[in-house]
Formats: C-alpha cells, sequence, structure tokens
C-alpha cells in the first residue's frame, strides 16, 4: 500500500489516462512493450524502480500532500508496521503488513484519507497525541523523536492479548513544508502497560539540546495529566 492509497495498477492506469497515452505510447516512454503496460494495468506485474519514481513524481503535482520519494518506496516495502499520519491525524500512508491488519478488523481496503476515528474505536487517542505534540513543537521541529505507548484498543486480537503497544515516532518532511509523523508499532504482550486504560505514555527528544521530556495524559481529555 503507498502513500496514495492505491495499488500500482491504479497508479500506472491514472499515469497514461492523464497523459491521454496508449498503452503503446506509454511503453515507449519506458522503454518497455506493450504487453508489459498491459500487465502492469491488470495487476499481474509491478514496474521497475526507476519506473515507480517516474510514475509517482508526475502525479504527485496533483496530490495536495505527500511524503518524498523515498518515503513512499520505504513504506511499501517495509515489512514492519509503519503508518504515515498528517498534522491532522489523517492517514497518508502505511506499509503492507499494516494495511492487511488494518483491513483485518475494520473491513476497510483503502483507509489512505481517513482518520483513526473513521476506522476504529480509537477513544479518542490519535487527538490526545496531536494535543501533546502540538504543545512540544513536533510539527515545528523541535523534536527530533518521539514515543507514546498505552493498552491496546484497535485490533480485538490485541486487545485481547493484553500488553502494551507502543509506537516509535519520527518527524517527516512532507510536499509544501508540512511534517508529518512515521510511526512504527509494536505490540509486547508481556510488557506493563499503564494502570490506567484510558492513558498514554509519552517520551520525547528535543532536537536541539538532546533534552527528554516525559508525559502520563488521559487520552479521552486531551491535554490533561493523568492521575498520579
Amino acid at each position: 500500500m503507498n502513500v496514495f492509497g492505491n495499488d500500482w495498477a491504479k497508479l500506472c492506469q491514472e499515469y497514461r489516462l492523464r497523459r491521454g497515452l496508449k498503452q503503446e505510447a506509454m511503453a515507449q516512454d519506458f522503454n518497455v512493450d506493450q504487453s508489459t503496460v498491459s500487465r502492469w494495468e491488470r495487476g499481474e506485474r509491478e514496474p521497475g524502480m526507476a519506473v515507480k519514481l517516474a510514475i509517482l513524481d508526475a502525479l504527485s503535482s496533483k496530490r495536495p500532500e505527500r511524503a518524498d520519494q523515498a518515503l513512499q518506496i520505504l513504506l511499501e516495502h517495509s515489512g514492519s508496521a509503519v503508518a504515515l499520519w498528517g498534522a491532522d491525524g489523517t492517514l497518508l500512508g502505511l506499509s503492507r503488513r499494516l494495511a492487511r491488519e488494518f483491513a483485518g478488523f475494520t473491513g476497510v481496503q483503502d483507509p489512505i484519507g481517513r482518520t483513526p476515528a473513521e476506522l476504529f474505536e480509537d477513544k479518542g487517542l490519535m487527538e490526545s497525541v496531536l494535543q501533546l505534540f502540538r504543545e512540544i513543537g513536533f510539527f515545528e521541529g523541535i523534536v527530533s523523536y518521539a514515543q507514546i505507548a498505552h493498552k491496546p484498543l484497535a485490533n480485538p486480537n490485541r486487545v485481547a492479548v493484553g500488553g502494551l503497544t507502543s509506537a516509535s515516532i519520527f518527524p517527516v518532511r512532507l510536499t509544501h513544508g508540512l511534517v508529518g509523523m512515521m510511526c512504527i508499532y509494536d505490540h509486547d504482550a508481556l510488557a506493563e502497560a499503564p494502570d490506567d486504560e484510558d492513558a498514554f505514555s509519552a517520551f520525547w527528544i528535543d532536537a536541539a539540546s538532546g533534552r527528554t521530556g516525559h508525559a502520563l495524559r488521559r487520552i479521552e481529555t486531551a491535554g490533561q495529566p493523568a492521575p498520579a
């Protein structure tokens, strides 16, 4: 699942149709034969890396917000549970592994462009995290790394197992000067979660000084400290 929320068959066809090209003409552009383009558009084969980059670059001007090409390729080929979220909590991209997991418990095959609240009951977690990140300057480049941890609350299978869900979060530069959140998720069934199931813990590093910060927040009331 790439950042644009489509498979390569759809992207190849979109590229060709926007340019008013027949498959033969597109094949000439990429030094392949017409049957290869046909297989791309039927989803039987994926184009090579150079073709992928060319297609993404050509289509990017039509998209209001995206990651750079290297980040898009990383998302597509990552074997980890990785998601790219915008500063407003909108899902911009995710790895294939996470796409399969989302589809499994939400039934949504293409979650791109949606918020967690639109995909599953997140109890206000995303908005609470965004509130904290706005306070600490995450989207202004003040923070180089952050981590949040909480009890599992989305995937019913993980909720049943218990433990701790964590996300390692890195600021990434999107087009148009925007900053997004690259989240790498992990679930440790043996870890101890916060006693308050409606709270999350947060840790972050100041980019300039290297100093660290910590917080414990209630999920349903963004910005309010959790009770001691």
